[in-house]
């Protein structure tokens, strides 16, 4: 049985769901299970927390470092990149399709999605 390309999109999107899902709850599961200012489970240990200013070498060292609130953040970044990976392989399937009118739209489409979630935060200020 061959699979189609609405096939391929769906078991993207079924994967980057799973997997942002078990990232997600493994970092709840690291917060909870680890000792924080002497308490297990103090999640409201992470209410002063922020992403502003923080660099990629931080997010590595965080992850390498099993910190919970990482693995959360991790699972996000997964759950958002679902999405524009789907893009992209549609962009390329239409493409090897030799389909240069479906081509083009999805082009403007994952244009469109790199500017709001890169350029337009930057633009107004967000980060």
């Amino acid at each position: 049985m061959e699979l189609e390309f609405e096939d391929y999109i769906g078991n993207v999107l079924r994967v980057g769901v799973i997997i942002s899902m078990l990232l997600i709850l493994a970092g709840f599961l690291l917060i909870w299970l680890s000792p924080q200012n002497g308490n297990s489970g103090n999640i409201s240990a992470l209410a002063g927390f922020s992403t502003l200013g923080l660099s990629a070498a931080d997010f590595v060292t965080g992850i390498a470092s099993g910190a919970g609130i990482y693995y959360i953040m991790l699972g996000l970044v997964v759950l958002l990149a679902t999405p524009v990976v789907r893009v992209l392989l549609s962009v390329i399937w239409f493409a090897l399709e030799k389909n240069p009118l479906y081509t083009v739209i999805t082009l403007i489409v994952l244009l469109n999605l790199l500017l709001a979630i890169f350029v337009i935060p930057r633009l107004v200020g967000i980060y």
